[in-house]
């Protein structure tokens, strides 16, 4: 989940479905409805400054991550069994060790596969409706929805688990339906993005930083807890403290103020009538015209380069997740609790070389170095190159045939934590302000095919490999797409925004 939820930009400080400027008529007078002063409200037994939202909401963070995390491997564990029971044609578990059989391994990864892409596929449709709904009434309510939904999801899943006499584990597929009434995962990410946006204004980049800490904070306590927990019980257990913390995030956002602005700025073909209907089909038209804009900066070279880097990072964040826990499990006898252990180790590994980022980025644009200081595109555009290499290394090492050479790879790889940072800093230099939103509207369809097509050839490659003796596979395709990746960026060429502002960029 807190992988799930770095996905969402968290640079833009915008409402949900962020509004265009003012467009003016023919006579050049501003066209657009009056904006009130945003503010929030609270009551007496809610918080009210900006700092203490943006606690509340890492404190949050870190629980949501911390329990999706720590329940993640136990529910793979859980549903490895019931495809096993069912293969072997047993009512009762069977020994984890006997569940390492081509037939079952393959099964589930194709069960994750599609479940990435009906999860995606459901996101990308429900995020809109969502964002209106947002903006319109509240950030509280639509960010309780999508936990709701979340948890009623989680529980479809855990129903088709106990289940699996009658339920085929297959229908755990249909869990993310249940985000149609509230919005999941990407709903949940952005209105929180909203919220920080909200209270913190031109402050944003803090706290987004304490919501980051939240996050990753708890993705690196979840697996390592969970491992422990399994080991001395059963996977049950992890999936029991997941669902008791669950009633204490819902009761922590009863002191959570509403942070939508009382009006929010509407475009001038906004309709009077304001229903929500009415609103919809004025919001798809504005949408479908952004859209058309968006797509226009493709005329730049450099940004369709960039935008390659975004389609081929969803499915090397899915060979660290699933891919790699199924290889070691397989191929090692590992169970996978003890994989628990090595996502915490790779989470320590993250937060340091996160730490370390800044320090390193100020270093490179140093006046200390001379004449090898680096100007902060240069800068950005050798560090993302620098990423694509470790990725490179990292996953010819992850299909290595021995335990050190996997965990190895595994850590090289997590050197490269950073690079959906640069690219985003790459290419929003190619657009002035005004349009970075709408470029990462862009970039974030181009990560949802990026996912569309990553979890069906991860689970080809990993049953190929699965077939055929070569257990590397998935890892190879991933090294193969990072080093198209590389050989691209190097034809990236330094932005010159023209003075008229014009959106898209020349390029010397």
């Amino acid at each position: 989940m807190a992988d799930e939820l770095s996905m969402h930009d968290a640079t833009e400080g915008s409402p949900f479905l962020e509004n265009d400027e003012p467009q003016e008529d023919q006579h050049g007078r501003a066209n657009a409805k009056p904006a009130v002063e945003a503010w929030w409200s609270s009551s007496r037994y809610q918080v009210s400054s900006p700092n203490a939202v943006v606690g509340l909401l890492s404190l949050i963070i870190f629980f949501m991550a911390l329990s999706g995390t720590m329940g993640l491997i136990p529910l793979g564990r859980l549903i490895e069994d019931a495809v096993c029971r069912k293969y072997y044609g047993s009512s009762d578990p069977v020994d984890e060790k006997l569940c390492k059989v081509d037939e079952v391994q393959t099964e589930l990864a194709w069960l994750g596969g599609l479940y990435v892409v009906i999860d995606s596929a459901i996101g990308f449709i429900v995020s809109f409706p969502w964002g209106i709904t947002s903006d319109r009434l509240g950030r509280k309510p639509v960010f309780r929805l999508s936990f709701l939904s979340l948890i009623i999801g989680g529980m479809w899943t855990v129903l088709c688990i106990i289940r699996s006499d009658i339920l085929p584990i297959r229908l755990m597929l249909l869990s993310p339906l249940f985000t149609i009434f509230g919005g999941g995962i990407p709903v949940f990410g952005a209105v929180i993005n909203s919220m920080i946006a909200d209270v913190t204004g031109t402050e944003r980049t803090s706290g987004f930083l304490w919501l980051s800490l939240g996050a990753v904070t708890g993705a690196v306590a979840g697996p390592g807890l969970s491992a422990k927990l399994m080991e001395a019980t059963t996977p049950w257990i992890p999936l029991y403290i997941t669902g008791c913390i669950s009633p204490f995030i819902f009761v922590a956002t009863i002191f959570l103020p509403e942070t939508r602005p009382r009006q929010i700025e509407l475009p001038a073909s906004a309709p009077a009538d304001g229903s929500y209907s009415a609103a919809l089909v004025s919001h798809v038209k504005h949408t479908r015209i952004r859209l058309a804009e968006s797509v226009s900066v493709l005329r730049s070279r450099s940004i369709a380069i960039l935008l390659l880097l975004f389609f081929v990072h969803a499915p090397i964040t899915m060979s660290h997740g699933q891919t790699i826990a199924q290889t070691i499990s397989k191929r090692f006898h590992w169970t996978l609790a003890q994989t628990g252990y090595l996502f915490s180790v790779k989470g320590i590994v993250m937060v340091v070389v996160l730490a370390l980022m800044p320090f390193l980025s100020s270093f490179l644009t140093s006046p200390r170095l001379g004449k090898y200081q680096l100007s902060i595109f240069k800068r950005d555009l050798r560090l993302a190159q620098l990423s694509l290499v470790f990725l490179i290394v990292g996953s010819i090492l992850m299909g290595g045939e021995s335990l050190a050479e996997v965990i190895t790879g595994l850590v090289v790889s997590t050197f490269a934590i950073g690079i959906d940072s640069l690219v985003k800093s790459l290419i929003a230099s190619y657009v002035d302000k005004e349009h970075t939103s709408r470029l990462y509207a862009l970039t974030g369809m181009t990560e949802t095919a990026g996912r569309f097509f990553g979890a069906p050839s991860l689970a080809w490659t990993f049953e190929r490999g699965v077939k055929s003796g070569w257990m590397g596979l998935p890892f190879y395709f991933v090294a193969g797409l990072c080093a198209l990746a590389l050989v691209a960026l190097c034809f990236v060429q330094k932005p010159n925004i023209s003075d008229e502002g014009e959106q898209g960029a020349t390029e010397v």
